[in-house]
């Protein structure tokens, strides 16, 4: 096993007794904007970085911009072609600059290129949103740099304090092997790379704090972008929405229930929505606007995706009681009704379910069995 294998080994078993939390949290920051070449920590790295290949006559000397750039470019091409979308950072240096022209651009872009264009450069939902994106393939290529990097570094810092300790060095040092003292080319080339990328941190480190400092704004914009896209070719499905989130009673909230499937949304309107806990935030939204409404969707399964059920809950009163109906079934996470999981304590009768979103078919479904007027219900309750 020769050198870079050592290494590549632990990062891959998690062999980390030896490591320093605060390196590792150090070196996470890069996704928040947290490394700068002026930091102590920072400098203590790049020097033992430095001396391995000094020691070893490793030629490191690389315009550092140029090569922030070079990864840079093979990201943005990787999206353009994925996307087809027009986006373009000449000067890389003055990324900021760069950033909000890309953003000011998508404004002047026909309606149904904006978000896509807005997602290519930062998309804020990769879990339910597959859009390639530049900050997410950078963030994706430093991770698999810092998945051999860290274990280095820890290892070089381990072997730094006891270089002094024969016994010590031997134990901290993956390189101790009397059958190899000499390093090839391919394991110089490895020292080089990790060094060079070293070297990039804090330039990619910059382009997170661009990211986080704009993303409220783009958030934002990218909502006003989602309405005009969808109400270009559904103008009443809009304005169904904006109906619900404009509601003006005021003795009354909404709570918005992400289901599975619209099949489940309709049987919620004539049993009530069931759940195993007496306490509705944690099955359902409140009083949500048109965008959440459009981008509702979460965990691995996208509940909310397809269908969203709008509950009715009176200021007065709590609209929880308990089931005893011990024929029905909801699956474990509480989402709505399946034949499989357990018997949930709760319900949430039909006469509060005021109906359900159909993401699919872009329209409302109005529940027969909602009763607008409330102040009765608790004596019908089931």
């Amino acid at each position: 096993m020769n050198k870079i294998e050592k290494i590549q080994t632990q990062s891959n078993t998690e062999e980390k007794s030896f490591f320093n939390p605060y390196f590792e949290s150090y070196i996470e920051g890069v996704y928040d904007g947290g490394i700068s070449r002026n930091d102590e920590m920072y400098k203590k790295i790049l020097n033992l970085l430095k001396k391995r290949c000094d020691e070893n006559n490793i030629d490191y000397n690389v315009d550092i911009n140029q090569s922030t750039k070079m990864v840079f470019d093979t990201i943005l091409e990787k999206v353009k072609e994925d996307n087809s979308v027009d986006i373009s950072f000449n000067n890389i240096e003055n990324f900021e600059d760069e950033f909000i022209k890309n953003i000011d651009r998508v404004k002047e872009l026909p309606v149904d290129k904006r978000i896509l264009t807005i997602d290519s450069i930062v998309n804020m939902d990769f879990t339910h949103n597959p859009t390639t994106s530049i900050m997410d393939l950078l963030r994706e290529y430093i991770a698999s740099k810092l998945e051999t990097l860290d274990i280095d570094i820890a290892q070089l810092f381990m072997f730094n304090d006891a270089e002094n300790n024969l016994e010590s060095k031997d134990k901290f040092d993956p390189f101790a092997d009397s059958s190899q003292k000499e390093l090839g080319e391919e394991e110089k080339n490895f020292y080089k790379d990790e060094l060079v990328f070293f070297l990039m941190l804090p330039n990619f480190s910059k382009m997170f704090e661009v990211k986080n400092k704009y993303i409220k704004q783009i958030s934002k914009m990218r909502n006003g972008f989602l309405i005009d896209e969808v109400k270009m070719e559904y103008p009443e499905y809009i304005k169904q929405l904006q109906n619900l989130t404009n509601h003006t009673d005021k003795d009354i909230s909404y709570y918005y229930h992400g289901a599975p499937s619209q099949d489940i949304a309709k049987k919620i309107l004539d049993t009530g929505l069931y759940m195993q806990y007496n306490d509705i935030s944690r099955t359902a939204k409140k009083e949500l606007s048109v965008p959440e409404i459009l981008n509702y969707s979460y965990g691995h399964d996208n509940v909310g995706r397809h269908a969203v059920v709008i509950i009715a809950v009176p200021n007065s009163e709590y609209p929880v009681v308990q089931n005893y109906d011990a024929n029905i079934t909801i699956c474990g996470t509480g989402q709505g009704l399946e034949q499989v999981g357990f018997n949930p304590k709760y319900v949430i009768p039909s006469q509060y379910i005021v109906g359900y979103i159909d993401k699919d078919a872009k329209q409302f479904i109005a529940n027969p069995n909602y009763s607008k007027d409330l102040k009765d219900i608790s004596e019908k309750r089931l």
